[in-house]
Formats: C-alpha cells, structure tokens, sequence
C-alpha cells in the first residue's frame, strides 16, 4: 500500500492461511481478495490467464470491461508488465529519452524506469523509446531473458531443457543474430514456443492475449505465484 493509499502488486504466494511476500522493499502490505473479468474474452484460449492475472491486479483492461486480447502489445506495456510481474522496486525517471516525459501511465509508479535501470529494456536509440511501437517475439525473447537473468529473480537454469535447439524451428536461419541466444533460452525454458506452423516467427508482433501466458509462466518457472 502506498503512501496515497493506492495498491501496487507485488509477487505473492500462499501456505495455507499464510501470505508469503516477495518484496524487495520494506512497506505495508494488505492482502486483498478478489475476482476480474472481461466480457471479450468470453471464451478465449487465455481467458484463464488473463482472469488470475486481473485478480493479482497484474493487468488491467483497455476498459473497465474489455481486455482486447488480440490488440498488440507496445514496448511500454510488455515492459510495465515485466516489472509488475517480478515486483521490481518504482525508480525516479532521469528524463533519458526525448519521446518519454515521465508522466506517462507506464511509469506512473516509476515502471519504465525500473525497466530501464535493471537493464530489461533498452532504447531503440540514446535519446528515443518510442513506447508505443509493437513488440516483436525476438524482441520480447530477449527482455525475458535478461528480466530471468537478474539475480533478484533467482530462477535457476539447470531446470531448462538443453535437448531444446533454436534449430528445431523451421525458420532457424531466419532468427536474427542479436536474438537467438535469448530465443533458445526462453524455449528452453517453456516460456516462448514455436507457432503451429513449426517457426518461431520472430518479427510478428505478441498480442495481449499472448502476454498474459507468457506472464503466467514466468511467474510459476520463478515461483512468484
């Protein structure tokens, strides 16, 4: 609970009628109870993702009572999302980027600038974010994979699967450089899989719906739910 009352998620797990925290701050908590839907996902394969994750308040709809699963997700929302997700502490923006005030609904609780700072996310640039640009598979391969590698997160590579190879995809060849090693890692992992068409697909863009397993299975891999 912050300072103005408001609530911010932080990772929590159960057992029995006890709360376990895993905050990297000192602060008040309250444990709060509650459902969420949306009436667009009804039915929906990530109906059940996006629901447990609308009740820990780790996302929100576009509306009140539409989620748009199949709306692309931008720079700025998979970053926030990675955040919440592993409960990273709020940072004071340094005003880097030129396309970036601060004030924005993505870092109104220092979001971005934790992204920023604990290195998940990069600018495409010095000077420029562009937050609102769509994000690739490749692209969010390699944020969860440094947002993994943190040591805050604790996540253990020896639970990988090492028989999984980028060269199980059909577009292997396709998969840029700069990428591969996150896209074998997140593979191996269970967390980004292969389309039913055997590629990995690297330059189509992760929808909404898409996010909400990925944030599952990364929470369940670390063990933050």
């Amino acid at each position: 609970m912050n300072d103005d009352g408001s609530l911010t998620p932080v990772p929590t797990t159960f057992v029995g009628n006890k709360a376990v925290i895993k905050s990297l701050t000192n602060s008040t908590y309250v444990v709060v109870e509650g459902t969420h839907t949306f009436s667009d996902i009804q039915p929906h394969w990530a109906k059940g993702y996006i629901e447990t994750l609308a009740a820990k308040q780790l996302v929100k709809g576009m509306t009140d009572t539409t989620y748009r699963p199949n709306d692309r997700m931008t720079r700025a929302q998979f970053a926030v999302l990675l955040v919440r997700a592993l409960g990273l502490p709020s940072e004071t923006y340094d005003g880097r980027f030129a396309d970036v005030k601060g004030t924005e609904w993505f870092n109104k609780n220092g979001e971005l600038a934790a992204a920023v700072k604990f290195g998940i996310i990069q600018g495409k640039t010095a000077y420029m974010f562009a937050p609102n640009e769509p994000i690739t598979r490749a692209q969010a391969a390699v944020m969860i994979e440094r947002a993994l590698k943190l040591s805050i997160v604790g996540y253990d590579e020896a639970t990988s699967d090492k028989t999984k190879k980028v060269t199980d995809f059909r577009d292997a060849k396709q998969l840029p450089t700069w990428a591969k090693q996150a896209i074998e890692a997140v593979y191996q992992a269970g967390i980004m899989q292969g389309r039913d068409s055997g590629n990995f697909d690297p330059t189509s863009h992760v929808t909404r719906a898409e996010m909400a397993k990925v944030l599952m299975d990364i929470l369940e891999l670390t063990k933050l739910i």
